[in-house]
């Protein structure tokens, strides 16, 4: 009696166990783990320099990615919806070919995972379609805050002719990634690393304690990966993805017409009102006040806004027309303030309307490669035309 009861007792604890064991032991024999499903995640950079390298360096990722928003909306991808991405990161930690700051450069790239290419493979990222389409060599700096650049060893050395900033608009009209540019006078050294493992025996920060053995396990879980999965298996076998997305399709996250997958369709409103007025207003003191600090190392500022996936595709701004949006009056400001801008509202409704292209993935919150491309032809014309004016 005694020992049935030791083994009802002992039985599930070892079970647990062995349980725990196997999800601790697949964190490294799993590679690449489960769980990744784009590049960005597999090079990410959580080591102690990770406030300044934004990627573990001298790293390199080649393989399947699908959108970033079909996980929210529990649709397993279809054959269309996998893409193969090349991920690339050069000896600082950033997305650039190694060694590119051998040589001087003509522009820092400053943006966030549109920038950086988070649904985007190496070669149709606009710093690499800017070296090798147009032989303009820029440096994508894809990490805020902009203090950062401004506070870059290499780039109080040796100043580039322009500081780019890349994005949405609703970041630049969030203010929520653009904080006012300090003059001061700290550096912060970051170092080329001669190798991955040479950075990675400085950096490692994994240690066997409860905490992060758990923590560990429960992101990259096997059983977590494959529970998820073979319930998605399910839902996506006996349900269609409008019965899946009921209450998405509901609150306007999902267009079952378009196929058109969004974020949060109420997280920012591209129409022009008092709300986005007072946006406006702050995000164009701090672009003044930025250019006139870069001014003072003879760093010029270009901005680059992009119009979100909502204002253009989401059936609730359908009929907003481009004069009565907040970025519309955002580019009045920057002419009347003297910042130069290129104009993607005018080309992207333009696109919209003539040729009907995406210029936002389906499944993703990320523009497309058609985009990127855009921006690095209109980024070398306006480089190249006041190159030729400065010199008339």
């Amino acid at each position: 009696m005694k020992k049935n009861r030791t083994f009802f007792i002992l039985t599930p604890l070892l079970l647990w166990y062995l349980l725990v064991g196997i999800e601790i032991t697949s964190l490294f024999f799993q590679f690449p783990k489960p769980m990744y499903f784009r590049a960005w995640e597999h090079v990410l950079n959580e080591g102690k320099d990770g406030y300044y390298v934004p990627f573990k360096p001298l790293v390199s990722f080649s393989g399947k990615l699908t959108g970033d928003l079909l996980t929210a909306m529990n649709f397993l991808p279809k054959t269309g919806d996998i893409y193969d991405q090349a991920f690339q990161v050069d000896e600082y930690g950033y997305r650039n070919e190694t060694g590119i700051l051998n040589q001087p450069i003509s522009a820092v790239l400053l943006g966030t995972s549109f920038l950086g290419g988070a649904h985007e493979t190496q070669d149709k990222l606009v710093n690499e379609l800017l070296l090798h389409t147009y032989e303009i060599r820029t440096y994508n700096y894809a990490t805020f805050p902009l203090q950062h650049f401004w506070e870059d060893e290499r780039f109080i050395k040796s100043p580039p002719k322009y500081a780019i900033i890349i994005g949405s608009e609703g970041e630049i009209l969030q203010n929520s990634w653009i904080e006012v540019l300090q003059d001061t006078t700290v550096t912060h050294p970051v170092p080329a690393w001669k190798n991955y493992n040479e950075w990675n025996s400085l950096n490692n920060q994994f240690a066997f304690d409860y905490i992060n053995v758990s923590k560990y396990a429960k992101r990259f879980s096997i059983t977590k990966y494959y529970s998820q999965k073979i319930s998605k298996e399910l839902l996506n076998t006996f349900l269609t993805r409008e019965q899946i997305a009921y209450e998405f399709v509901k609150n306007g996250q999902y267009d079952p017409e378009n196929k058109m997958i969004f974020f949060d369709v109420s997280a920012y409103d591209p129409r022009f009102n008092t709300t986005t007025q007072k946006a406006v207003e702050a995000t164009v003191q701090t672009l003044v006040k930025t250019k006139k600090i870069l001014a003072k190392r003879n760093i010029k500022l270009l901005i680059v806004v992009m119009p979100g996936k909502d204002h253009l595709y989401a059936k609730k701004y359908k009929r907003l027309t481009p004069e009565k949006s907040a970025l519309y009056v955002l580019q009045q400001q920057f002419e009347e303030n003297q910042i130069e801008y290129i104009d993607m509202l005018s080309i992207s409704s333009k696109i919209k309307k003539s040729t009907g292209q995406l210029l936002y993935y389906r499944d993703d919150s990320h523009w497309t490669t058609l985009v990127n491309e855009i921006i690095a032809k209109k980024i070398a014309e306006k480089l190249t035309d006041n190159e030729l004016n400065r010199e008339n």
